[in-house]
């Protein structure tokens, strides 16, 4: 069985290269796009099974990338983890109604949680 693919969508390199190098060593295919703009192409070439999604990026935020993409009808196979700084339940609310399928604060998400998030989802 070939390893999942997974798309960084996170305008902080710091946070982005780690989120990279920690699902990397756990044997994912991954790529990374600096927002949402980005990550919209990267989405037609790369065909994730599931996207970390930041909320807040310049040029397009997460917000916008799931409008955009259409996430729930058109790729209603990928699982998409929206992180984030903010504890804005008004955000949380619309992540989740245009596809997110989870929310994880950045602040509370350790590297063994990230994995232990992606391997749940992906596993549905």
């Amino acid at each position: 069985m070939k390893p999942a693919k997974i798309l960084i969508i996170e305008d902080e390199v710091l946070l982005s290269d780690a989120y990279r190098i920690i699902l990397k060593h756990q044997g994912y295919t991954v790529d990374v796009a600096m927002d949402g703009e980005e990550g919209l192409a990267k989405l037609k070439q790369f065909k994730p099974q599931l996207i970390l999604l930041d909320v807040l990026m310049p040029k397009l935020d997460g917000i916008g990338f799931l409008q955009k993409s259409d996430i729930k009808q058109k790729h209603p196979h990928i699982k998409v983890v929206a992180c984030t700084n903010l504890s804005d339940p008004q955000t949380a609310e619309r992540m989740v109604a245009l596809g997110a399928d989870r929310l994880a604060l950045k602040s509370d998400l350790s590297p063994k949680q990230l994995v232990s998030l992606i391997e749940s989802l992906l596993a549905q």
